[in-house]
């Protein structure tokens, strides 16, 4: 199914800035901050970001490829909303 909203990755053979440099240890880049983010936990351990915006508009990926560096449809978590991972 083709997409009409694209989420940027940053390209780390680029030179400037990558996403990494600028937030360590977040490695779904904006997803780890925006309130449409799921983590989901399979039986065997690995870990998957789930966008919560694709139950209801299929122009966005159910699992976007990692780091997303820009997204449309982005709106920041409140900090004290935020369920352990």
């Amino acid at each position: 199914m083709a997409s009409d909203i694209e989420v940027d990755r940053p390209n780390p053979m680029e030179g400037g800035d990558t996403l990494q440099s600028q937030m360590p240890g977040s490695p779904a880049g904006l997803c780890d901050s925006c309130r449409y983010q799921r983590v989901v936990r399979n039986t065997r351990g690995s870990t998957f970001s789930l966008c919560e915006r694709s139950r209801e508009d299929d122009r966005y990926p159910r699992y976007p490829r990692l780091p997303v560096g820009s997204c449309p449809g982005y709106e920041q978590r409140d900090r004290e909303t935020r369920e352990p991972a």
